[in-house]
């Protein structure tokens, strides 16, 4: 497991962002925080608190387990299928789905492939 830092959850925050292409205006307005509070929180030396950390999470769609998860790969650029589901658009995911389903080699009906 790789050390934990206050600059890691910062670079984490930072990695999600771009990975999605949002603005710091955008990940605010998703995490219903204001973009001045967010900016202070990333340009600190110090970790949100869990409560704005959760808020982070929720505005990025993901948990705080999956937030965290990249410390136990050895490489904290890793991506795993959540952190790739999650920067997809709908149209994507519904094609993803679709993908998967051929592999698995499962029917790929109107009713099967709602997400």
């Amino acid at each position: 497991m790789e050390h934990f830092d206050e600059l890691s959850v910062i670079k984490r925050i930072e990695e999600l962002r771009l990975l999605k292409r949002w603005s710091y205006y955008e990940l605010a307005k998703r995490s219903e925080i204001s973009q001045s509070t967010l900016i202070a929180m990333l340009k600190a030396p110090h970790v949100p608190t869990i409560y704005n950390l959760a808020k982070i999470c929720n505005g990025f769609g993901i948990s705080l387990a999956s937030f965290f998860s990249y410390l136990d790969d050895n490489k904290v650029d890793s991506l795993d299928v959540l952190d790739l589901w999650n920067i997809l658009d709908s149209e994507s995911k519904h094609l993803a789905l679709i993908y998967m389903k051929g592999l698995a080699h499962l029917p790929a009906g109107e009713e099967n492939e709602k997400l």
